[in-house]
């Protein structure tokens, strides 16, 4: 069986933050909005800004497709083209219907959503889909628009049984049925196969006071996919997780902060070290006290049942990335995009090299010795 699903990153929220929320109507100041977006393709991005409900009749198939005769048998390992996220950069919006029916969630998302894009660049193609528990129909239909938009027309591996197998996969029935029952908030990028790339941004449950620093941290992923070679985040032309949602958390907390859309940014580091902050219930000073040490580099964190993901890849991660901005001496575009956009080019370990002046290996062994430190010495390189 061939189930084509990779879900690279789920942000769910547990716990909240110490400081008061901002006030819901709040907006950044649009002095900026005429500016072109920073995008290497020069042809502006379509989008609406707006999310449309799809029904049975949006559907691509039946009839579905037969096989070709030159059929590619690993569809799932298609290599990319260069810049292959430049050529399509467009962008999709479904929402389930009567979900969000006055649209302030989605007001709020597109603010945060052309935030992001203005300051990472346009890429694509993308499909947004909200979705919460107002109609299990209208769900179903999403669920299956979004398995055809995702199924490799040229396979050898039948469409319909490609579509039936994203129905049977258990990521996607868990995210599916938190959609129907209102219970929990998914929040996730997936990415697909070289051979029809596109990104999937699941907004599943989201509350209007969460959806503009969830958009943010998810976009950041958006420009990250963007810039893959592979799926294998152990390989030098893919992304390690602590990469991944380290810099997606950092960027967040950050921005949010700078918008006056979320906290207070050094609180929420400081919190994710304490006690968790709005990542985990568990933060980074138990995670240390019951583990000795943490390799960022070891992907196995995720198999283990318990906080140890959040800990290593969104925590430590995220003062990861915190760190070495300091060290670039609050140098973050360097950090946070030209590090990525180079990836592609060169590979990992040579643009982080290249960017930071120090192995990844150097670097480990160096932010190590700095977690032993004092919680002053932790917050002086936030300020």
């Amino acid at each position: 069986m061939h189930t084509m699903w990779l879900l690279l990153t789920t942000s769910m929220l547990y716990g909240c933050s110490p400081v008061d929320a901002k006030s819901e109507t709040e907006d950044l100041s649009d002095e900026d909005a005429d500016e072109t977006p920073d995008t290497d393709s020069g042809s502006p991005p379509d989008v609406t800004d707006q999310c449309v409900t799809p029904t049975a009749s949006d559907h691509l198939y039946p009839p579905y497709p037969e096989p070709p005769d030159e059929c590619i048998e690993d569809f799932w390992d298609c290599p990319f083209e260069d810049d292959y996220a430049l050529e399509n950069p467009n962008t999709v919006c479904n929402i389930t219907e009567g979900f969000d029916s006055d649209g302030a969630i989605q007001e709020q998302f597109w603010e945060a959503y052309n935030y992001s894009r203005d300051y990472f660049g346009a890429y694509g193609p993308v499909y947004v889909y909200f979705m919460g528990p107002t109609s299990e129909e209208s769900n179903e239909d999403i669920w299956h628009l979004r398995a055809e938009r995702r199924a490799v027309v040229d396979a050898c591996y039948p469409v319909e049984r490609q579509v039936d197998d994203f129905f049977d996969n258990p990521y996607g029935s868990e995210e599916l049925d938190a959609a129907n029952s209102g219970n929990g908030g998914y929040f996730s990028i997936s990415g697909n196969s070289g051979c029809n790339p596109l990104m999937d941004l699941m907004m599943i449950n989201p509350r209007l006071d969460e959806v503009r620093t969830i958009t943010m941290h998810e976009y950041h992923h958006i420009f990250q996919v963007a810039h893959l070679r592979t799926h294998d985040r152990d390989s030098d032309y893919g992304l390690n997780s602590w990469i991944m949602e380290g810099q997606a958390t950092y960027s967040a907390a950050r921005f949010g902060d700078e918008t006056g859309w979320g906290y207070n940014f050094v609180d929420i580091m400081m919190g994710m070290k304490g006690y968790g902050g709005n990542v985990s219930p568990e933060g980074i000073d138990a995670f240390l006290e019951a583990n000795d040490g943490f390799d960022l580099a070891d992907e196995s964190y995720w198999d283990r049942g318990d906080f140890s993901a959040a800990a290593v890849y969104y925590q430590l991660g995220a003062w990861a990335w915190a760190y070495l901005v300091h060290e670039l001496d609050g140098e973050v575009d360097i950090a946070l995009k030209d590090f990525i956009h180079d990836v592609p080019s060169m590979g990992r370990e040579a643009s982080f090299h290249l960017h930071f002046d120090r192995t990844m290996d150097e670097f480990f062994v160096e932010f190590a010795t700095f977690t032993e430190g004092s919680d002053e010495e932790w917050r002086a390189i936030l300020e």
